[in-house]
């Protein structure tokens, strides 16, 4: 046993060194891993948030018709209504500097719902003056998940209109999938009520667990972490907020695909120490036989001798058991003499009381 410690404490160094070399490549396969899912989600807000700019400059270019100028609304709802029809919008939405709708161009132009579609958007983009993209909402004609991208119309640095487009979230969808997301990784769309818009896998609705709500709590332009997925799976995962909408661009990729390598070495790496645990055992247990039967002809030699029986030990094969062993043949010898002299003494003794 004490052989085998020995030979074992040999492996001690390596496995430390080892596991501290593993952990070092985990680390960085996971700062790896994480800084890929930001990147990636970097990437499709650029492409989203590309989309969305497009569709504020489309507004601020019907905002600058003239039939808006001179403030004739029924023609400038046919435009509107065309507009939409050709850009896939649902409906374009015309409101006052007050909010007040004044039409929509999904309805006849004195028969619409008055009721904004997300008010908040609105009232937004009348207090600060810039475009705005509202949160999902539900259209109440066929309950389809929209979004709205507002714009200001201006004359004279007040707010006189706002030009809104109403879009289904399929778009943003459609965005996802154009991008060839990994088969690995997960992206989603949040609206800054963290509401999901889109997912590039099915459940495309599906909450947020309650990981990636921590993770998108703070109000951080970017950030990483590891979030538990609508699967239950864990991911490595990295989000970029679009600086104009607020809107959250989530990307987060497999742990178990990203350490698949790691799983594989780790196996490798075990049944290496395994074998060389068992390979020191087997070696312990042969120089311990070289030491133990060797002690053990010692240990009949030395028995042999306090019996009074002959001795003869053979060569040990090692230097200090060889000592021992021609002491207790020496010793042997020197007892055998010395019996004989006192039988050649007890003899003489005899013949001089018979003479």
């Amino acid at each position: 046993m004490r052989l085998l410690l020995l030979a074992a404490s040999g492996l001690l160094p390596l496995v430390i060194v080892l596991a501290w070399g593993i952990d070092h490549l985990f680390q960085e396969r996971r700062i790896a891993a994480e800084r890929s899912a930001l990147e990636l989600s970097r990437a499709l807000g650029t492409a989203i948030d590309s989309q969305l700019r497009s569709v504020e400059s489309l507004l601020e270019q019907m905002g600058t018709s003239d039939e808006l100028e001179r403030a004739d609304l029924r023609a400038f709802h046919l435009t509107a209504r065309r507009n939409a029809e050709q850009l896939g919008w649902r409906q374009v939405t015309l409101a006052d500097g007050e909010g007040h709708i004044l039409f929509r161009s999904s309805r006849a132009f004195d028969a619409f719902n008055a009721q904004p579609l997300e008010a908040e958007s609105l009232d937004e983009v009348i207090k600060t003056r810039k475009p705005a993209v509202g949160n999902a909402v539900i259209a109440p004609s066929d309950g389809a998940r929209t979004f709205v991208v507002r714009v200001p119309v201006m004359r004279g640095g007040q707010v006189v209109y706002v030009l809104s487009a109403v879009l289904s979230t399929d778009v943003i969808a459609k965005t996802l999938t154009h991008q060839d997301v990994p088969t690995d990784a997960v992206a989603s769309v949040f609206d800054r009520s963290g509401h999901r818009l889109a997912r590039s896998r099915p459940p495309a609705l599906a909450p947020p667990t309650e990981s990636l709500r921590k993770l998108l709590a703070t109000d951080a332009a970017q950030g990483t972490g590891i979030t538990i997925t609508s699967e239950g799976e864990e991911a490595y995962t990295g989000f970029t907020r679009l600086p104009g909408s607020g809107w959250a661009v989530v990307v987060g990729t497999s742990v178990r695909a990203t350490t698949k390598g790691f799983t594989t070495l780790l196996s490798v790496i075990a049944i290496g120490l395994a074998t060389s645990l068992g390979l020191s055992l087997l070696l312990a247990w042969l120089l311990s036989r070289r030491v133990i039967d060797p002690i053990e002809q010692l240990k009949d030699g030395a028995s042999a001798l306090g019996r009074g029986e002959p001795v003869n030990v053979p060569p040990l094969d090692i230097a200090e058991l060889d000592e021992v062993g021609v002491a207790l043949n020496s010793a042997a010898r020197e007892r055998d003499m010395a019996h004989r002299l006192i039988e050649e003494a007890l003899y003489t003794a005899e013949e001089a009381n018979r003479s």
